[in-house]
C-alpha cells in the first residue's frame, strides 16, 4: 500500500451489525478529504455514517463532516487521545464493536 494515498475497500456485511461496512484509510493524520469524497461518491448522508478510528485525526475528520465516531482502543491511539478528540463512543475491544455501534444509534 502506498501510505500517501487513501484507499477504500468494501468488506462483507457483518451479520452481527446488520449494516454496510466500508474501510477508508489515509496515512496522513487529520486529512478530511478522503472521507468527504467517499461520502459524496457513495451517496452516504452523514447522519447514516459512522467513523471507526484509532487516532484523533480520524475523530477530527468525522466531526468535520458531522459524522458520528467510535474511537477504538485496539489501534495506535490512547483512550485519552480519543476522548480529547471528542469521540462519540470509545470502544475497548473488537468484541464490543456491535454494542458500540448500537449506542450511537445510526
Amino acid at each position: 500500500m502506498d501510505h500517501g494515498q487513501p484507499w477504500t475497500r468494501r468488506i462483507p456485511k457483518p451479520r452481527s451489525l446488520g449494516i454496510r461496512v466500508e474501510i477508508i484509510t489515509d496515512a496522513d493524520e487529520g486529512t478530511v478529504f478522503p472521507y468527504r469524497l467517499h461520502l459524496a461518491t457513495e451517496k452516504i448522508s452523514a447522519e447514516h455514517a459512522v467513523m471507526i478510528g484509532d487516532r484523533a485525526g480520524d475523530i477530527v475528520a468525522a466531526r468535520a463532516h458531522h459524522v458520528r465516531s467510535i474511537g477504538v482502543l485496539w489501534g495506535y491511539g490512547s483512550k485519552s487521545e480519543l476522548v480529547d478528540a471528542r469521540a462519540d463512543v470509545v470502544c475497548a475491544s473488537p468484541n464490543e464493536l456491535a454494542a458500540c455501534v448500537s449506542r450511537i444509534a445510526i
